[in-house]
């Protein structure tokens, strides 16, 4: 890490206050390595006197020009949606350590001011030329430069109530922070309140230019010396027992540099026992399970010497007598062994049916065939039939008439055609005649001016004489009369809405309120100046609207997004990598963990077990796999009354252990004397007692987390129990909501005695000018005008 310490200039603005030169709020520029990013951080400090001066505004103008050149790039996290700190949550830099690399501007913090631990403390405010603005270069990474020179100029402030504004036990505040890989230079402007006194505003410009020296080991016996470094920054390493620069060697548990470690067999490096082998020496296992034994002999099936019968059994007795085969079945009367004979409904042990006509296994009648005799239908679906007689048309004897209707009566008298059509007037068979709405058989019709076939109305006409529509839709009208707005005589209200009642326009014109309205005209005293919300931009709820932050943020689960979606699931199983428990998941094995998502193979099937006949000696209630051959009874004590809840009829020895409550009608209940539901005719039941709770309450929870009462209450913005501040952005000690906006100077000719927060409406009678604003008379409203709000910040009119 390295300190610069800049010499300063003084420079004072010609205002309306006079100021007082000071020699020593000198600029400090740290240098350090970023924890993640490439490159080096510098941080910037003003150097303070006394521990009540306080740091007011970094500024620029067209005077004291504020600069910053990184012509390599300044690093800009895009976790960090804010030009200052107040974007960096410290909650967050575990996860994403670049964050606290990130260039912004601030006034003594590096975080939120509401996690600084400052109390008092505010996130500063920047104001800026829009021709020309600063903030950019907090925000862009890789950006290579700040101006602001303009005659508005750019500044970053707080209040006088921001106790960040004052020196940290170091006696500094830090302004700014820029992360590069090459140099940095430029020249910074920034005002100071000497013992916290506006009136004796101090303004400092200092120049500075960081970033030229070669940092690195300047020593030679080291393996990573640089003869190019000028200055040492403790880098040297040396070479480690794997001829490694800077290397740890040998790790813990290895056995060379190759990173290799003794095997089973005692070998560095080694493969340990080869595989299929089960000893260092390259035997294997027989089939026996013996570790380089002969396995079965020869003639045998098994370990134990049993031979294989003539059903292929280790050991067995063969067919049993009576039986056909290894199964145990016979002969059915079809000769087949384990058959099930003649299937129902079939003819023959062939499987065969009969068919339509009889005959077992036959094919019934044939394709395209009607009766069994081989005959087939006629036209006349008669089976054996010879169909349709010559020159009839149907199977009735009917012919065709002249309309082609088999047996029709042709076309009848008075009709045109065969579809029973007459003549229509123009002369049609079938015809409809004039159409509805046409005047002749040419089909034309009669236009709007009475005329069969005409044109009707000419183009741009409204009327038969030739008159046109004027803009209120009179045909041969004059039109909107001169002064008015439409064809009703109504004229343009003050939103510029033609017949308007001016409610169009109504709204919160103040810019600083949460509902500001750039579109309102006529304010409408809606102006709400509490937006509590989250104002965590990496919150899945964040709200970029919201100004105080009523702890409202939302946060996805380890290892999900926002929508509850894995963000890394390498095996596809919903379960996040970062949430997987490795552990045996066979559910029928020993050591079966229900919490394990991931298998390591290293289920058990042998610890678990044991006897579970519940009478027995051994009798093991924890055991999973049942061995009952290993129980063990009249080897033990206990309850020889059959008519105890806890009779054993296997015992033969009674220990007094008899109980007759859990199976009968003693009653279940609490035998605590110090419970408040404590039962003196319950049987020994610990686990139903109920104590009384903070809150008085028998059984109860006691005060919830969060809560700070017996009633559900919370602590308010002030510490209050069941308070209803939800902020106090301003810190002030007035709750948000109960801030009453106006005019607070006792001088102004609309001075508000209840108005404990400024909005600058303000009027002042003689003294008004054109530009309220203008507070250096420049014919600008900029920078300067801030330094002069800045330093007579809180102070009452009648003492300026």
């Amino acid at each position: 890490m390295r300190l610069f310490t800049k010499l300063t200039t003084l420079v004072f603005f010609f205002l309306s206050f006079t100021t007082q030169a000071q020699d020593s709020y000198t600029l400090t520029i740290e240098a350090s390595a970023p924890a993640v990013a490439p490159g080096t951080t510098y941080r910037f400090y003003v150097d303070m006197i006394d521990p009540t001066d306080r740091i007011s505004a970094v500024f620029g103008n067209n005077d004291f020009n504020l600069i910053i050149n990184t012509p390599y790039g300044a690093f800009n996290s895009t976790l960090n949606g804010s030009w200052s700190a107040s974007g960096i949550n410290p909650a967050f830099l575990p996860l994403f350590p670049e964050m606290a690399d990130d260039t912004y501007a601030t006034i003594g913090l590096t975080g939120p001011a509401s996690t600084s631990g400052i109390a008092g403390a505010a996130d500063p405010s920047i104001v800026e030329d829009a021709s020309q603005q600063i903030s950019p270069y907090f925000l862009t990474d890789g950006a290579i430069g700040l101006l602001s020179s303009t005659n508005i100029g750019a500044a970053w402030y707080v209040l006088e109530t921001a106790e960040n504004g004052l020196p940290d036990s170091d006696m500094r505040v830090l302004v700014l922070q820029v992360t590069t890989t090459g140099s940095i230079s430029g020249s910074i402007n920034y005002q100071v309140f000497p013992l916290g006194v506006g009136e004796d505003a101090v303004y400092v410009t200092s120049g500075f230019s960081e970033g030229n020296d070669v940092a690195g080991c300047m020593d030679p016996q080291a393996c990573n010396y640089n003869p190019e470094a000028t200055v040492n920054d403790d880098s040297c390493l040396s070479l480690d027992e794997c001829g490694v620069c800077g290397g740890g060697g040998i790790a813990e548990g290895d056995c060379d540099c190759a990173g290799n470690v003794v095997d089973e067999c005692g070998v560095c490096g080694g493969s340990g026992i080869a595989d299929g082998a089960c000893d260092c020496a390259g035997n294997v296992l027989d089939e026996c399970g013996v570790c380089g034994g002969g396995g079965i002999a020869e003639g045998e099936c098994d370990c134990a010497g049993n031979v294989l019968d003539e059903c292929g059994v280790c050991g067995g007795s063969g067919i049993a007598d009576g039986t056909c085969d290894c199964a145990g079945n016979v002969l059915d009367e079809c000769g087949e062994c384990g058959g099930g004979g003649i299937a129902d409904g079939t003819c023959d042990c062939a499987g065969n049916v009969l068919d339509e006509c009889g005959v077992c296994g036959g094919s019934g009648i044939a394709d395209g065939e009607c009766d069994c005799a081989g005959n087939v239908l006629d036209e006349c679906g008669i089976c054996g039939g010879s169909g349709i007689a010559d020159g009839e048309c149907d199977c009735a004897g009917n012919v065709l008439d002249e309309c082609g209707e088999c047996g029709g009566a042709g076309i009848a008298d008075g009709y045109c055609d065969c579809a029973g059509n007459v003549l229509d007037e123009c002369g049609i068979c079938g015809g409809s005649g004039i159409a509805e709405g046409e005047c002749d058989c040419a089909g034309n019709v009669l236009d709007e001016c009475g005329v069969c076939g005409g044109d009707g109305i000419a183009d741009g006409a409204c009327d038969c004489a030739g008159n046109i529509l004027d803009e209120c839709g009179v045909c041969g009208g004059e039109g909107v009369a001169e002064g008015e707005c439409d064809c009703d005589g109504t004229v343009v209200d003050d939103c510029g809405v033609c017949g308007g009642d001016n409610t169009t326009c109504l709204g919160c014109t103040f810019s600083i309120a949460c509902n500001y309205d750039p579109n309102a005209i006529i304010d409408d005293a809606s102006c709400v100046f509490s937006c509590p919300g989250c104002t965590d931009p990496l919150a899945c709820n964040y709200d970029d609207s919201a100004i105080q932050d009523d702890s409202s943020c939302l946060y996805p689960g380890n290892g999900y997004d926002c929508d509850g979606i894995c963000i890394i699931d390498t095996d596809s199983d919903g379960v996040c990598d970062e949430n997987e428990i490795l552990g045996c998941i066979e559910s029928g094995a020993c050591n079966f963990n229900v919490d394990a998502t991931e298998s390591n193979s290293s289920c058990e099937y042998t610890s678990c077990i044991g006897c579970t006949y519940e009478y027995a000696c051994n009798y093991d209630p924890n055991a999973l796999i049942t061995d009952n051959d290993t129980c063990e009874f009249g080897t033990c004590a206990g309850c020889t009354d059959s008519q105890a809840c806890n009779y054993n009829p296997t015992i033969v020895e009674d220990d007094g252990s008899c109980e007759y409550c859990s199976c009968s009608d003693c009653t279940n209940g609490c035998t605590d004397v110090a419970a408040c539901n404590y039962d003196q005719y319950a049987y020994h039941v610990e686990s139903l007692c109920l104590y009384v709770d903070e809150c008085g309450i028998c059984g109860g929870a006691g005060i919830a987390e969060g809560e700070c009462d017996c009633d559900g209450n919370q602590l308010d913005v002030f510490g209050v129990c069941g308070g209803g501040c939800l902020s106090d952005i301003n810190g002030n000690n007035i709750c948000d909501n109960e801030e009453v906006m106006g005019c607070a100077y006792s001088i102004a000719l609309n001075y508000n005695p209840d108005a404990t927060i400024d909005i600058g409406t303000c009027e002042f009678g003689e003294i008004a000018s054109d530009c309220p604003s203008d507070l250096s008379g420049n014919g600008n409203v900029g920078s300067e005008d801030l330094l002069i709000f800045l330093a007579d910040f809180d102070l009452s009119c009648d003492d300026l």
